[in-house]
C-alpha cells in the first residue's frame, strides 16, 4: 500500500508506504542513500523524493523485528527499530560491525552526527536513530 502526497509550496513528492513483511541482511540506518529495491514498493523512484517506510515484521538476519524509515532527498533521516530484548545485543552488535564502532554508545553515534535514542519496555527495546544537523 503506498500514498503519494504533493505539496505545491516545498515542491517535494512523498510516498507513504506500509509492508507487512520483509527481510534484510543488514541494518539501515541515516545518512544511507534510500534504495527502494529493498522494498516492496511498485511506484517509480523518480515520483518522489521523500516519504516514509513502514515494516511490521522485518526479519533482520536472524532477529525478528519491525522499522521505520523516513527519508528525504533519497537519504534516510530517521530510522527507529523495535527489537525483543533477548536479541538486543545481537542487535547492537550488527550495528557496531556496519559502522565500525569501538561499542553502542551516545558519544559514539555523535561522533558521526547520529542521536540515538534507546528506551526499554518489558520486553521490547525501541531504537532511534536520527541525523544531528
Amino acid at each position: 500500500m503506498f500514498i503519494c502526497h504533493s505539496d505545491f509550496f516545498s515542491q517535494e513528492t512523498v510516498i507513504i508506504h506500509y509492508q507487512r513483511k520483509q527481510n534484510l541482511e543488514k541494518v539501515i540506518l541515516p545518512n544511507e542513500k534510500y534504495n527502494s529495491t529493498f522494498f516492496k514498493v511498485f511506484v517509480d523512484d523518480s515520483i518522489y523524493s521523500g516519504g516514509q517506510i513502514t515494516v511490521k515484521k522485518l526479519q533482520l538476519a536472524s532477529i525478528k523485528s519491525s522499522c521505520k524509515l523516513t527519508f528525504s532527498n533519497n537519504v534516510y533521516h530517521d530510522v527507529s527499530y523495535t527489537v525483543n530484548i533477548k536479541n538486543r545485543l545481537i542487535f547492537e552488535k550488527f550495528v557496531i560491525e556496519k559502522l565500525k564502532l569501538s561499542a553502542f554508545t551516545e558519544s559514539e553515534f555523535k561522533n558521526l552526527n547520529i542521536l540515538l535514542t534507546v528506551k526499554y519496555d518489558r520486553s521490547k527495546v525501541f531504537y532511534n536513530f536520527i541525523i544531528i544537523t
